[in-house]
């Protein structure tokens, strides 16, 4: 549906219903088109004037070929994260342009994000990954801790999953886990700076506002953090080892 933000009035509900499974999925909007997606990886656009569906994708007869991820805009393209893979589409017709095969499930609500020419996004089983997105090579990983409990079907236990969508700021990347942490790592190697134990997963996106932090967890905790001498931390890359898997105190 599509309200008036001023009094709530309901100015259309989309008439094509896309059936499928519910999705955390957040729509994204470009050129016009308001995209979204329901479980198990069918996509569609709708007109966002309107709410008339555009175009939808066809369900694939791989019963775990799912897409929960919220589309990232970039240079025209579309993109998103879908099973065990990136895919890079057209968002005027939803045709794939490229899809890349990766060691990481991608069953979270985390969303991918964008900064200098580089995706950052969570994983359902291995922390948060980098891609160059020219490329769509893999730049680096930095696996958490294992979940205190897990929201990614269909995988097995000790799984290091990432609901929350990352947030950068400059050079350092921000991001809760299920393992009970807020994160704080370098954006070029993805050097671990900071970090801070809830005790109860995050599973929500981390806002920050000038030398601010705010972060909920889910055990109904709404906190809010002085980041100022984090932001200042002046870092180099030199010497990470980034084929790791570290759980630093």
């Amino acid at each position: 549906s599509a309200l008036r933000v001023s009094d709530g009035t309901v100015l259309w509900r989309a008439s094509g219903r896309m059936r499928g499974e519910s999705s955390v999925s957040t729509p994204g909007l470009h050129d016009g088109l308001l995209h979204a997606t329901v479980g198990f990886g069918v996509r569609y656009a709708l007109n966002a004037d309107t709410g008339k569906l555009v175009w939808s994708a066809k369900r694939s007869r791989n019963p775990y070929d799912y897409s929960y991820s919220s589309p990232l805009f970039y240079n025209d393209n579309m993109y998103y994260t879908k099973s065990r893979s990136i895919v890079e589409a057209d968002p005027a017709t939803g045709k794939a342009l490229r899809e890349v095969k990766t060691g990481y499930h991608f069953v979270s609500a985390s969303a991918p994000v964008e900064k200098d020419g580089v995706l950052y996004v969570g994983t359902g089983d291995k922390g948060v990954v980098a891609y160059d997105i020219t490329s769509l090579q893999q730049k680096w990983v930095y696996q958490t801790h294992p979940s205190l409990f897990y929201t990614a079907p269909y995988l097995q236990n000790q799984t290091a999953g990432v609901a929350s969508t990352p947030t950068i700021v400059g050079d350092k990347i921000f991001f809760g886990a299920n393992d009970g942490k807020l994160y704080c790592l370098g954006t070029e190697e993805g050097e671990y700076l900071w970090s801070r134990n809830l005790g109860s997963p995050v599973l929500g996106d981390v806002l920050i506002e000038r030398d601010d932090m705010y972060v909920s967890d889910y055990a109904g905790n709404l906190y809010r953090f002085d980041i100022s001498s984090v932001l200042k931390i002046q870092h180099s890359p030199q010497g990470v080892n980034v084929s790791r898997n570290r759980f630093e105190d």
